[in-house]
């Protein structure tokens, strides 16, 4: 993730901020945190093991997805 990807995330979240749909682009909400306990309490696990993997040209694994959102939240974009 590049400084410029990093610049662009949180010039969207300021936008989003704006929207009262989008609580998770509010001031205090720590994005890395809401993913670390989707990940800790497979709160998704179930729905994309019947539902997301259904819709998916190319299946992703549940722990492969997982292992993408690690990688997300090391990167320190949010």
């Amino acid at each position: 993730m590049t400084e410029e990807y990093k610049e662009l995330v949180s010039e969207i979240r300021l936008h989003r901020a704006k929207l009262s749909i989008c609580p998770s682009a509010q001031e205090g909400v720590v994005i890395s945190e809401i993913l670390e306990k989707i990940i800790k309490d497979e709160v998704y696990r179930s729905d994309y093991e019947a539902i997301t993997t259904y819709f998916q040209h190319h299946p992703v694994g549940y722990k492969e997805a997982i292992s993408a959102i690690r990688t997300i939240i090391a990167s320190d974009v949010f």
